[in-house]
This record gives C-alpha cells, structure tokens and sequence, in this order.
C-alpha cells in the first residue's frame, strides 16, 4: 500500500475515534467555504461568465457625462437622437449604433388589461446584439414607427402566458395602449434587454426630432449602445463620439442646454451592467473570506490542542525509527481531508442556494446560468478547500517537525514555546480581521442609520399609491382624462375608510421624473437659461393624502382646481435655487405655453430614494395640464390615505376604477410604508450580512485568544507554579495573562485598522454620508475587540492564578 493510502486511511481512522472533534471542525468548514462558494458562484454568473450576446467585448453603452452649470451639479445623461443620427452615419469607428427607450405599456384584450414592461429599440438593436427572433423575424431595418405600420417582437414569457395556443406569427396582433400591433416574432427565452421584466420590443427610428432645437425639452434623449469596430479602442469611439456631439451642438446651431465641458462616454457593456452590484459582491466575498480566515486560525489552535495529547504517542513512534516527515504528511491529511470534505459539501449546498442567494441579497443582476458547478466555480471551491487545509495544518506539522522527543515522554510541559508563538500570531491575524468586519459593519450600519434617519418629506403611514395610465388614443383629447380622474375621485372620496384622495403625477420612490423649461416673470433672480423643473399635475387632496407639509402660502383649492385656475404651488428648493431670498407668494411663472401664479411653498418630497437629492418642482391642477403643457393628464398615481388597512381598500379601488372603464388597469398597488421600506432594503441587508459575519467573527476571535492563552498556560504551568512558590501574587499572574491578551489585541488593531481603512474605501458607492473613516465606527471597533480579548482572557488568568505550585512540585 502507499504512503499516501497509508496516511489517507490512517487519517480517517484518527478522524473517527473523535467524532465530536471530527464534527465541530467540519461543520465549521461546511459553513465557511460554502459560503464562500455560493457567494463566488454568484459572481462567477454575473461578472465573468459570457453574455448571451456574441462578442460582448465590442459592446459599449453611450451617455454623455454633463459639465456643471449653476446649481446643477456634473451628472451623466444621455445623448440626443440628433447626436446619435449624426454618429450613425458618420460611424468609421463603430459597426453599429442602436438607441431604446423602456416604457410601460397597457396590454388589452385576452384576458383583460394588463399593465407590461416594453422597450422602443432602433431597428438594428438585434444586429448589433448578434441576437435574432426564436420565432419570426426581426424589426425590419425600414420599420417607421407610425400610427400606419405597427409591428412588435414578444417575449417567450409573455408569449407563453397570454398567446400559448394559435398564435400565428405575422398574422395574429395584440393592443398596447389602444393601438394594433403586428406580432412578427418571439425571442428567445434567455433574451432579456433592457431588463429582465422586458415582454415586448416596438420599433424605435432616430430623426423626428434630428434637427437642433432652441427649445431642449422638446428634443428626445435616449441611452444608446454602439458596437466598435475590430481593432477599434474605446478611446478612438469616445472621439468619434465627441466629434458628432461637437458638430450637433456648435455655437451656430442655437442650443441654449449645452456646456463646455460635456463629454462624451463610453462604458463596456458589461461594466455598465454590472456596476449596481459589483460593490455589493465583493463586499461579501471579502467578509466571507475574512470569516474563512478567521476559522482557519481556530481550526489550527484546536489541532494543536488535539494534538498535544498525542505527543507521547507521537514521540514514541519518532524515537523507534519513525520518519518526521512522515508523521507530518498524517497530519496535514487529516486536516486537507476535513477542509476538501467541507468544500465538497459546501458545493453542493451552493447548488442548492445558486437561484436563491441572488434574491436574499437582492440582486437585480444579468440572467444567471441554470447551472452554478462551471469549472471555474469548481475550481475556486477545491482551491480553498486546499488552502484552508494547509493554513490550519501548518501549526501542527510545524509542532511534530519541532518535537522535543525526549521531553514529550517524560511528558513535560512546555517543550516547544515557539509554535506557541506561531499559535499566537494566528489569533494576532484573527483580531486583525476583525476589525475589519467589525469597522465594515459599523460603516454600514452607521450608512443605514443616517439614511433611515432622513426626512422624505411625507408622512407615509396609512397611504396607498397605485399607477393610472389611460390609453392615448381614447383619453388624448382635451376633458377626456380630466372626466375619468375627476369621476375616480368624485368616487372615492366619500368612502368611509378614506381620509382623503388625490393624484399626482410623480410620486415618491417612483421610476422617473421629467423636467419642463421655465421662466420667472418679474424677478430679480433670473435663472439660467436652461432652468428646468419637473411638472406635477395633482389635484386639491394631493396635499393631504401624501401628508405633505405646507411651509408657506396654501395648497390648491377645490375652486382652483374646478376652474383649471393657473396656479402653482412650488417645493423649497425651486424656491432656494431660482428665487434665491426673494418670497415665491406672487412670483409668476412662465412654462410651455402658459403662466402660473405661486400661491404656495411645500416640503420638498423626494422622488428616488431616501438617498436622493430633491428636485426643483412645481405643482399645478391636472385640470390645466393642456393649457400649461399642451398635453393630457393620462398617466397620473393615485395616493388615497386610509383610516384603517389600506389594503383593504384594493378590492373597492379596483371596482371603481373597472366601473369608469373597464379596459383601465390599476398597476404598481403599494403601501407608501412598503415603498419606503424597500427604499432602504439593501442598505439594510448589506449593514445585517456583514454585521452576521462580524459577529462570528468576534466569537471565534474570542474563542482564539482564550484558546491560544489557555495553550500558552498549559505549555508555562511549571513556570507559573514557580512564580506562584516564589511569592507571586494571584493579582499579578491574572495581569500577567490579562496583559498578554492586551497585547496581542494591540497587535491586531495596528494590523487590521489600515486594513479596515483599505475596504472601508471600496464601500464608498455603498454609504450614504459616512467617510470610509469615521471616527465613531473604528472606535467601537477598536473598544469591541480590546473588550472580547480582556473577557477570553479572564478564564485562562483565572485558572493561572489559582495553580498549585506544591502539587506541581511533586509531580516533578
């Protein structure tokens, strides 16, 4: 038989007669490396593994990054159909560019109204994906998005949900918004742009609006993707790029809505579509790292410990001939079989958490391949299984190549204070990791608390919000939207559960916003010329069903409203930054093609998150929407706060909504309370995940320093029994050990506060007002991990204290 065999049965053998060891060690490396795993095979799926688009390498997505201007800071936006028209055919350094806009659609027909994610993509959007139709065919490259020549791509989700039986490609239609579709073709079941929730493509031409406008409102703005050339750098695109947006946008062509110093961007596809979570990925695995490093440094203490009692057996085998080397390789089996046994469990636990992991971390990532057990997944776990072994092996082999043979069967203590030492260094590694869960938790949570701390300028308690949009083609003319919302309301208000109703047209933690240009008629403080706000059609109860706070002035009246009097209410900080000190009460507005008088200030109401900045905003009857914006009031959110549930409002909700049309859906129903909470979700999560792992990191710290200075007693109990003979005090053997603890405490923190800082600096994108440095997180950090080391210490200094050095000196 072989060494190896030899070793390997021998190991398991030794493994079995200690079973409670056996299971401690290995259940501590099953959780461990299976996190590890399941977090690795994450963003193996998401961050390295191919898209399902050929040479995804040449993707790049477009934006134009723009130069601050007044109190509008630098931010990226998208560039203008005109630019892209002109990039399309001046194109040298690209083979294709391809523009989309996502946009929601009202489904009817075939099982009632539905409200379905869509997008408006270029015609050459496929081509440039190298992605063609499961079924049918393509947008045809001459497609013109016309009232006249609808066509539309669905997807295999919504195809097999809503056309299973009878579909005929090319013949069969479907009704998005009141108007006919074509459907010329299914996609396949693993194509998702833009998004995951995407069911269906219409067509999407440039050059409506290619010619450059004074009026930059009225021009359309969409993201875009490009394919580069072969042999083509992104900087030579970025150039092109820059060139037509140059060309677009000169001084001669009139826009008024350009910089200096915008430029334009290009991102790898990937990059761009992975940026939201690539922070967060790494994150976890760096703490779950932090934890296996952690436990492997456990792991070695308890085998010294476990082994000490074999020192006598181990001695004998060496002193009859016995080779060290090996004696070593047996111990370093066991402990490489115990890690590659744990690693192979916790592969199959990653199998079982692959589809499931994604949505506890709530990750909005790329489609995940059904399979989580690619070789590279394979591979990272049956590496860290390996190095695992060896780390926590390495103390124990080092102890059997530095035995004293002669003391071991005397069966003396304290035969080897150097491995202590090395023993001593690993719980030193422990601490320093450490504190850098413990400082990365604290950051968050700080991050998290700040944020929860924010005033979102309503009071969402008892609210209920829901999303109206009414067909253009049958609510598009003047008085049509304004009756079904005047009908609605007329409806709900006296119900007895409800305090008060109204609408607005973008509410809170909502998915967009839009910006109007605007003047100020009279004022001292003239804004830029390109002041731009965002428009809010509302109604008289808006005010109070979003629990909206009035600072000064008042709200709309019903008499306002009745008459479509052109009033507005603004928010602060349209008041701060284009009325400066002067009072808004009186200040006429001029927007689109008609004035609005302030009567009112509101609170500022934030539209994207508690993490957002509030944006300048005006509020207006919906009653006035043609006079003001030339436009209908068809897509407008329903707040209603409640007396009690608000939930249970749903059913009447619905009801009065299908008895004013029945082809009207009500979409996105949520309690404001539930928006908010989602709002701050993964701030949450991501403060409570490595807060988990910091906790379990300070155990096992704790559960090394009582090891390590429990071990390094046993090894020095002559020595103690002497100090103790000699007329030591109990008080000074405890500050002995005690201090000793301090001390290793004191290393870890000058190891793992640079560290700490290091991380804390890559979580930047995932605070919110708290600096990688923040004083009061490393301080908790450091008083956390001093405190753990003095209590571990407390048992080992206690036991030190109270030897007996009579019984010690008989024994010798």
């Amino acid at each position: 038989m072989s060494s190896f065999s030899q070793d390997f049965f021998q190991s398991l053998r030794a493994l079995a007669r200690r079973p409670g060891f056996t299971v401690v060690v290995g259940g501590t490396l099953v959780i461990c490396l299976g996190l590890n795993t399941a977090i690795f095979s994450i963003i193996d799926a998401v961050l390295f593994r191919p898209l399902p688009f050929a040479d995804v390498d040449q993707i790049a997505t477009v934006s134009l990054l723009r130069a601050p201007a007044g109190d509008e800071p630098a931010g990226k936006t998208f560039l203008d159909s005109a630019t892209l028209l002109v990039w399309q055919t001046n194109n040298k350094a690209i083979e294709q560019l391809a523009a989309y806009h996502e946009d929601m659609f009202t489904l009817t027909g075939l099982g009632g109204a539905e409200r379905i994610q869509g997008a408006e993509i270029s015609p050459s959007m496929l081509q440039l994906l190298r992605t063609a139709p499961a079924l049918g065919q393509p947008i045809p490259a001459n497609s013109q998005r016309t009232r006249s020549d609808h066509i539309a791509l669905l997807s295999h989700r919504i195809w097999q949900r809503r056309f299973s039986t009878g579909l005929e490609i090319g013949k069969q239609t479907l009704t998005l918004d009141g108007a006919s579709y074509t459907i010329v073709g299914i996609m396949p079941e693993s194509f998702s742009f833009p998004s995951k929730e995407t069911d269906v493509w219409i067509p999407l031409v440039l050059g409506n609006d290619a010619q450059p406008s004074e009026d930059s409102i009225n021009r359309d703005y969409y993201p875009a993707l490009v394919r580069l050339r072969p042999g083509v750098s992104i900087e030579q695109a970025v150039a092109e790029g820059q060139a037509a947006y140059n060309a677009v946008n000169e001084p001669s062509s009139g826009r008024t809505d350009i910089e200096a110093g915008d430029r334009v961007v290009l991102t790898p596809f990937r990059s761009e579509i992975t940026a939201h979570v690539r922070p967060a990925l790494l994150t976890m695995l760096t703490a779950a790292a932090c934890l296996l490093a952690i436990a492997c440094a456990n792991l070695a203490g308890l085998f010294l410990v476990r082994n000490a009692s074999r020192e006598h057996e181990i001695a004998m085998r060496l002193a009859l001939g016995g080779s060290r080397t090996r004696v070593a390789c047996q111990v370093l089996t066991e402990c490489v079989l115990l890690s590659l046994s744990g690693g192979l469990i916790g592969l199959v636990i990653t199998g079982w958490t692959h589809q499931l992991l994604p949505r506890i971390l709530l990750i909005d990532s790329p489609p995940l391949d059904e399979t989580a057990f690619s070789a590279s997944v394979f591979l990272f776990s049956l590496l860290a299984a390996l190095v695992a072994g060896l780390s926590f092996g390495l103390l124990p082999v080092l102890r059997v190549a530095r035995l004293d043979i002669a003391g071991a069967l005397r069966g003396a203590p304290g035969t080897v204070m150097a491995t202590g030492s090395g023993h001593r260094r690993f719980v030193v590694l422990e601490l320093a990791l450490t504190v850098v869960l413990l400082t990365c938790a604290g950051i968050l949570t700080r991050s998290f608390l700040l944020l929860t701390a924010v005033d979102p300028g309503f009071e969402p308690e008892q609210v209920l919000a829901g999303s109206i949009n009414l067909e253009p083609s049958r609510y598009g003319r003047q008085g049509k939207s304004e009756a079904f919302f005047d009908e609605l309301l007329t409806r709900l208000e006296p119900h007895p559960g409800v305090v008060a109703a109204g609408v607005v047209s973008f509410p809170p933690f909502g998915s967009g916003f839009s910006l109007i240009g605007l003047d100020i008629i009279g004022s001292a403080n003239t804004p830029a010329k390109d002041a731009r706000a965002c428009p809010q059609l509302t109604s008289p109860g808006f005010l109070e069903a979003m629990g909206l706070r009035l600072v000064e002035g008042r709200w709309l009246s019903e008499a306002d409203h009745v008459d479509g009097a052109p009033v507005a209410i603004v928010n602060k900080t349209f008041a701060h930054r284009f009325l400066g000190g002067e009072s808004p009460i009186g200040q006429r507005l001029a927007v689109g093609t008609g004035e609005l008088e302030v009567v009112g200030v509101v609170d500022d109401m934030l539209l994207f998150g508690l993490d957002s900045d509030p944006k300048a905003a005006f509020f207006f009857s919906y009653r006035s929407a043609f006079r003001i914006i030339d436009a209908a009031p068809s897509q407008l959110s329903l707040v209603i706060r409640t007396k009690s549930e608000p939930m249970a409002l749903a059913p009447f909700l619905r009801e009065s909504i299908a008895a004013i049309d029945p082809e009207t859906p009500l979409d996105d129903l949520m309690l404001m309370e539930d928006k908010l909470t989602t709002s701050v979700a993964k701030p949450r999560l991501y403060a409570a995940i490595v807060g988990v792992f910091a906790g379990l990191a300070t155990l096992l710290a704790a559960a090394g320093v009582y090891g390590v200075l429990a071990y390094g007693i046993r090894e020095r109990t002559r020595e103690i029994g002497l100090r103790i003979a000699l007329g030591a005090k109990r008080r000074e053997i405890v500050e002995m050990v005690v201090k000793s603890a301090i001390g290793m405490a004191a290393t870890g923190l000058i190891l793992g506060v640079p560290a700490a800082y290091g991380i804390a600096r890559l979580l930047s994108s995932l605070l919110f007002k708290v600096a990688p440095f923040d004083p009061l997180a490393y301080s908790v950090a450091i008083v956390l991990v001093v405190g753990i080391a003095i209590l571990a210490s407390l048992g080992p200094a206690w036991r030190a204290s109270h030897l007996d050095p009579r019984a010690l000196l008989r024994h010798e």
